[in-house]
């Protein structure tokens, strides 16, 4: 079901950043007439909201259309949620955990080309263990799951599906062992045998 998003607040968050609709459909991972038709009608998936939350680095709480009761009550649930995340934050302060959680992120940047062309770039932060992945919309879908090795290096378990035009398809699945800042490509084709590149980069 698609959300309602402010169309004035995404085009200002945009524009004050001096980013064109390509720029943001890159850094998103979203294809150019997906953020055209988004800025256009408002209308977003979950999934397209999320990606262009996370590159304006904002929450998608902030780029919703406000209405009149509903989002209200919204809004509260919103600050009561970031209380407690705070008093949550502070106790793990407290107690030394904060840096040991912020320890088992990592950011996997992924590029994707094909041929000269690139098609998309994304940064993904990936808690360890925990599948995180982008969308190149009607094209293809990148899920990545990463943890970390004794010896330092990071090992990336990476999933690729390609849009078979019903569903979203596993077409290959490369288990990577990569050092921090160090690049890993894959190559993989799609049903249609147009073969794509795929370049995962981890930092801690």
């Amino acid at each position: 079901m698609d959300m309602q998003l402010n169309k004035e607040q995404l085009r200002r968050e945009r524009e004050v950043r001096a980013w064109s609709q390509s720029h943001l459909a890159e850094v998103a991972g979203l294809s150019m007439r997906t953020v055209q038709r988004i800025e256009n009608s408002g209308s977003a998936s979950l999934e397209s909201a999320k990606a262009i939350a996370a590159a304006f680095d904002t929450q998608v709480e902030a780029l919703l259309l406000a209405e009149s009761a509903a989002p209200v009550s919204a809004r509260s649930m919103v600050k009561r949620v970031s209380l407690v995340a705070a008093l949550i934050a502070s106790v793990l302060l407290v107690f030394g955990g904060w840096s040991s959680a912020y320890a088992e992120q990592v950011m996997v940047d992924v590029a994707i080309s094909s041929g000269d062309k690139s098609i998309a770039s994304a940064h993904l932060l990936n808690e360890v263990g925990e599948p995180s992945e982008m969308t190149v919309e009607d094209l293809l879908k990148v899920k990545i799951t990463s943890s970390k090795q004794a010896d330092g290096n990071i090992f990336l378990n990476a999933e690729i599906y390609f849009y078979n035009g019903n569903t979203f398809e596993l077409k290959a699945n490369p288990k990577l062992l990569v050092a921090n800042k160090q690049s890993a490509a894959v190559s993989a084709s799609g049903g249609d045998g147009v073969g794509y590149h795929f370049i995962f980069t981890p930092h801690l």
